[in-house]
């Protein structure tokens, strides 16, 4: 039984973490209600209007981008892409000293590898004719079992034989499905074709 003489004890932890919540509450609606007396104040903002619109992109000479079939771009380089069926031909802008000289086209050395998906092949034509060639157009055509990828250079007529610096230059084209089992074909490099008409 407890004797009514001894002193009562109180912890001050009690206390204090009164003391803290009430400061805590103070605090808070201070900060959400003002102190009587703030002044409201408008700071301007400087309004910045954003179009949604992006012009498409455009070729030297003004003209739209061209694409490959499914709506993507064209390799760097392209200027035209032509559909024929199941053939697709990319015709590539070519230096404009070709157009000052007389130029034959002669089908050209090239490397074929597929993309890790089988969804594009990536074409390395290498010199093959003279000294001065620019690759002019690639023709890829899809066919059951095989893909056949034509490399065209325009040379000029008379041109020296290729340096053995000449870099190669790579191409990554799509192809309408992924290339699976199908074998892919290279024409041999050497013969002399018609002119692209895309040029």
């Amino acid at each position: 039984m407890r004797d009514d003489d001894e002193p009562r004890t109180y912890s001050i932890w009690l206390f204090l973490g009164g003391f803290v919540l009430l400061g805590a509450v103070g605090l808070a609606a201070l900060l959400t209600l003002g102190g009587p007396g703030t002044p409201t104040v408008q700071l301007p903002t400087r309004q910045t209007t954003t179009s949604s619109t992006v012009p498409p992109p455009t070729v030297p000479g003004g003209g739209p981008a061209p694409t490959v079939p499914g709506g993507g771009p064209a390799p760097e380089g392209v200027r035209v892409v032509t559909v024929d069926g199941n053939a697709v031909a990319y015709g590539f802008t070519v230096p404009e000293e070709l157009d000052r000289v007389a130029v034959r086209a002669v089908v050209a050395p090239a490397d074929v590898t597929p993309t890790a998906d089988g969804g594009s092949l990536a074409v390395t034509v290498r010199c093959g004719a003279g000294a001065g060639e620019a690759l002019a157009q690639l023709t890829v055509t899809e066919g059951d079992a095989t893909v056949e990828v034509l490399p065209v250079v325009l040379v000029p007529v008379g041109a020296p034989p290729c340096a053995a610096e000449a870099a190669p230059r790579t191409v990554v084209v799509p192809l309408g499905e992924p290339l699976r089992t199908r074998a892919v074909v290279v024409a041999p490099a050497g013969p002399e074709v018609p002119i692209p008409a895309t040029r």
